[in-house]
């Protein structure tokens, strides 16, 4: 959720590097930003006035009374002045909202304990496990923050475990960072992953919360054989309670015990490939004596073959029976995982993953007396309603509770029921309040399921989903049961590793199937851009030609007009030519008539000149 801070840096001491911080928790909306602003601004001390406590009363603001005689006053003034500091934002540094992120940060203070855990490389990881009866393997990355924070939890777990001397484990670890060969051989996909390994052999991998105490008692049921075999009615007593045997002392898991005329009982099997698959997650025991079976079946009031789900820390039902007409290991699975739960639990993130995986609205009560809890907790032991029915104390110091009824009703009386159905969206509040009877609330329920009561709020349409599936951490966040995909779809193994190499080999599809999809669209896209490119060169070499044919055609064209000049040209020159020659044949003929004429002219006067030689003197 976005949020913001209001610095108080102006109220620091010159040369201070911090400064105190006060987080704004509501939503980001006008009217709260004022609000908070409005409360900030307000002097760390008053004096008492009524116009300044309504102020305080109306922002919702907590008000220390400081009382004094005329005396003493100005040591009650010291004494406000520095409790209104106190209280006035925080210092500290790593302030961050992500849990995560915070939990890394305590890498600068807190010193993490390798002495019991063994660091593996590519040499040394087959002979330990191959060495060694059981070993648990912590592959991560040194950089990765689920990593950082778990292995908090793990080093606290390998204290634990090497001072018990009941435990015969070894904890050890791959940085996949630095042995990637050693992680690809193993198939590690996402961080961290906790695998187990048994005689040389894979087992199975960790799925539950990355929590001290859970990691501590799975590798304690581990140790224990899956079923356990009961012999007698005193150690049935012993296993129920969680005393025997020894490992199961000090562990708030619940027990399963089934009884059985004899090993080769069809049950029985059925029972044993259950066991196998919530190994380390539960302890299932099995009497295979007629005789003891039946005295341990008959104390739940329950025939041979029985199973009974013994659940030590649940006061309001203390133990549930298998009712199905016909046994199978998928429904025998499924009601265990869904039996172990309470049937009243309180609240809380650790535990609602679980809880919704059941598909059915939340019945949940607010404040309340003891007389309260007991009423209701006796209600949902019944299991006549068909909701999950869980408890909020309004006092917890994480004010979770309070923020959560003031979204689900914001004013109302306590205590209050309220149901909350996640498929549909709708908040329904309960009318009779401190009225929690048995016919009122369950016709309160219908009514709700039905659309008939009265709508308080409505859940805000929010998915929010992994960026991949290797990033699905909720997924893995359930406090009961073995993970959120088996609640939903259990499935039974025919032996312990059946199931983890299904996972394995179905994952190893998932990515195949995904690299050829990937494969498919890069050829896909390179095609394209190949047939884009081609179609261009294409297009481009027809405009080439076209340009080609274009400037063909000019040339063409001005050979032709060229042409044409030239011919107009020599048509011209030729009648130039031609004028010329028709001058020149006429000057030639018109110096031919004159050369001719001067000739005969010539001729005519040679001629009188012979004449005239030839008259006589006298006539002349």
């Amino acid at each position: 959720m976005p949020t913001a801070w209001y610095l108080h840096c102006a109220e620091e001491k010159e040369g201070s590097e911090t400064c105190r911080n006060t987080a704004y928790r509501g939503l980001l909306r006008s009217y709260g930003l004022s609000n908070f602003m409005r409360a900030i601004k307000l002097p760390t001390v008053i004096t008492f006035s009524d116009e300044q406590l309504t102020t305080c009363r109306t922002l919702g603001l907590h008000v220390i009374y400081v009382f004094t005689n005329t005396g003493k006053k100005s040591d009650a003034a010291e004494v406000a002045a520095s409790l209104g500091k106190a209280f006035r934002g925080t210092s500290d540094k790593d302030g961050q909202g992500d849990v995560v992120a915070i939990a890394v940060n305590q890498d600068k203070v807190n010193t993490i304990e390798l002495k019991h855990i063994s660091t593996l490389t590519d040499k040394t990881f087959a002979t330990l496990v191959e060495e060694e009866r059981f070993v648990v393997v912590m592959f991560h990355l040194t950089w990765d923050v689920r990593s950082k924070a778990f292995m908090h939890s793990y080093s606290e777990a390998s204290v634990i475990l090497a001072d018990d001397v009941h435990c015969n484990v070894t904890l050890a670890q791959v940085l996949c960072d630095d042995w990637t060969d050693v992680c690809r051989l193993n198939d590690i996909a996402s961080y961290p992953t906790v695998r187990v390994f048994a005689g040389g052999a894979f087992l199975k991998d960790y799925r539950r919360m990355l929590d001290t105490a859970e990691f501590v008692h799975f590798v304690k049921l581990l140790q224990i054989e899956a079923p356990i075999e009961i012999k007698s009615a005193d150690d049935a007593a012993g296993f129920h309670t969680g005393t025997s045997p020894e490992l199961l002392k000090d562990s708030p898991h619940t027990s399963v015990v089934g009884g059985f005329t004899s090993r080769d009982q069809e049950e029985f099997r059925i029972f044993e490939q259950a066991a196998r698959y919530l190994h380390g997650y539960f302890a299932l025991g099995a009497v295979t004596d007629e005789n003891v079976a039946a005295k341990v079946c008959s104390q739940f009031d329950a025939a041979v073959p029985c199973v009974v789900v013994v659940k030590r820390n649940d006061e309001h039902q203390q133990h549930k029976v298998f009712q199905e007409d016909a046994m199978d290991a998928e429904i025998l699975i499924n009601f265990i995982q869904v039996a172990s739960l309470p049937v009243f639990p309180k609240l809380t993130v650790r535990n609602f993953p679980a809880l919704s995986r059941m598909s059915k609205p939340f019945v949940i009560l607010f404040g309340g007396s003891a007389s309260d809890l007991r009423a209701v907790g006796k209600i949902a032991a019944l299991e006549q309603i068909n909701a999950v029915f869980s408890w909020m104390d309004l006092n917890d110091p994480d004010r979770f509770a309070v923020e959560l009824l003031d979204f689900y009703a914001a004013s109302t009386d306590i205590p209050v029921l309220v149901m909350v159905d996640h498929a549909t969206g709708n908040i329904c509040l309960y009318p009779h309040s401190g009225n929690f009877g048995m016919e009122e609330i369950k016709a309160w329920v219908e009514e709700c399921k039905g659309g008939n009561a009265v709508k308080t709020s409505k859940l805000l349409e929010e998915k929010w989903k992994p960026v991949s599936p290797a990033l699905d951490f909720l997924r893995r966040l359930d406090a009961v049961g073995d993970s959120a995909k088996q609640l939903e779809h259990p499935r039974a193994p025919s032996d312990e590793y059946e199931e983890d190499e299904r996972e394995i080999l179905a994952y190893r599809t998932r990515i195949a199937q995904q690299e050829r999809d990937d494969d498919k669209q890069k050829k896909k896209e390179v095609k394209q851009k190949k047939e884009g490119k081609e179609q261009k060169g294409h297009h481009e070499k027809e405009g080439n030609v076209a340009e080609k044919q274009g400037k063909d055609e000019v040339k063409e064209k001005k050979k032709k007009e060229k042409q044409k000049k030239k011919e107009v040209k020599q048509k011209k020159e030729g009648k130039v030519q031609k004028d010329h020659n028709e001058k020149e044949g006429n000057d030639a003929e018109k110096q031919g008539k004159d050369e001719v004429k001067e000739k005969q002219k010539k001729e005519k006067h040679t001629n009188i000149e012979d004449e005239t030689n030839e008259m006589p003197r006298d006539e002349l």
